[in-house]
């Protein structure tokens, strides 16, 4: 989802779950990524240059759960990130967002891609080191912009991550958007999944 920032007080205050939405909506549903847990899902975009990318936006529905959730395979994963890479890129310019989501490109290990003109940053299983402030947040599927969901997340994080280019573990101070990119990221992995990484 795209993140558009709005007015504390303007974000309705029944909270829903320990994922912190607030809306009306039902709560989301344990999924995975792909089927059979596949580190990839298949997409014709990757061998064919005419095909639109396969874009899933995160619509805070479904709470992805997966068997990858290890440092192993985090590490295994960040050998090769071209094709992760490729695809964010190609769902932020079509979809004209700066924050990509692992699950919306059929990548199953959690990883938040920050697109930006100078560079675009792949953080590989983000730990939240620090929060500081809370700010209303509404969030937009960029493929249905009518719908929408509302939250409360950190104006700022430090985090922690593997570098997804350069496979070195980072620490980085994030404000914004970008803070709120990797706060739903952490929304959308079950809690056993982080258990596992952090």
């Amino acid at each position: 989802m795209a993140l558009r920032r709005g007015a504390g007080a303007a974000v309705v205050t029944t909270t829903l779950s320990y994922l912190g939405f607030i809306t009306s909506e039902s709560e989301p549903v344990l999924s995975h990524v792909n089927p059979d847990d596949e580190l990839f899902e298949e997409w014709a975009f990757d061998s064919n240059a005419g095909a639109e990318p396969e874009c899933r936006f995160v619509d805070g529905s479904k709470v992805f759960t997966s068997q990858l959730c290890s440092h192993f395979v985090i590490h295994r994963a960040a050998s090769s990130p071209p094709r992760a890479f490729d695809r964010a890129l190609a769902c932020a310019a079509r979809f004209k967002t700066q924050c990509v989501l692992s699950p919306e490109v059929g990548l199953s290990i959690p990883a938040a891609f920050l697109v930006k003109p100078a560079e675009t940053v792949m953080l590989l299983a983000p730990r939240i080191i620090e929060g500081n402030g809370s700010v209303g947040v509404r969030l937009v599927d960029p493929s249905n912009p009518f719908h929408t969901r509302s939250v409360r997340f950190n104006r700022s994080l430090s985090v922690s991550y593997l570098d997804g280019r350069t496979r070195r573990q980072e620490m980085r101070t994030l404000e914004g958007a970008d803070a709120h990119c990797v706060s739903l990221l952490r929304v959308s992995f079950s809690p056993a999944c982080w258990e596992n990484l952090d």
